[in-house]
């Protein structure tokens, strides 16, 4: 009984991560790329200005990226699931719960340089908790393992202007600080 409960939690867990925390690397990277104008290309003083983007949905999820300038250094996620969704019954003490929780994500997501992932009991739900470092991942396995859509590869990182454009079109208000 505990391990079908075991592999629900899994399956339930990494389709939400997979769905609700994925982007597309092709629309929210910048290239670089100038038009093949004659013109000398512009040499430009890079902005290393720290950044916060703050995106909240209407399902309490909250998205928060961290930049350098336009160049997204890391993400935490924050969605809540139900007791129901993932089909814990309240005969389950909350240790139990986040323990079985914890477990799974954690063989889900352990491997996974630059990410970590925790779940935690909070108000008769469950707290998900997903970090990306982007400058210790690697955007290949982000990829593999579901975390981002394929796109460009020979893209240099991911745009915080284009992110904050791409959740605002997906209905999430979005503030910069």
């Amino acid at each position: 009984m505990e391990g079908a409960f075991y592999m629900r939690i899994l399956k339930i867990l990494t389709m939400i991560l997979m769905l609700s925390g994925c982007m597309r690397i092709d629309e929210v990277i910048d290239t670089g790329n100038q038009s093949s104008s004659s013109k000398e290309p512009e040499i430009q003083e890079e902005d290393i200005t720290k950044k916060t983007l703050v995106c909240t949905s209407e399902s309490e999820e909250t998205i928060t990226f961290d930049a350098k300038g336009d160049e997204i250094t890391n993400m935490t996620q924050t969605f809540y699931m139900t007791f129901d969704s993932l089909g814990i019954t309240e005969d389950m003490d909350a240790s139990q719960m986040e323990q079985i929780i914890n477990d799974s994500l954690s063989q889900t997501y352990s491997d996974i340089e630059g990410v970590s992932v925790s779940g935690a009991v909070e108000d008769n739900r469950v707290k998900v908790t997903v970090n990306i470092d982007y400058e210790t991942a690697d955007m290949d396995v982000l990829i593999e393992k579901g975390l981002l859509k394929e796109g460009e590869m020979e893209n240099q990182y991911i745009s915080l202007k284009e992110t904050q454009n791409d959740y605002t079109d997906n209905g999430y208000a979005c503030s910069l600080d």
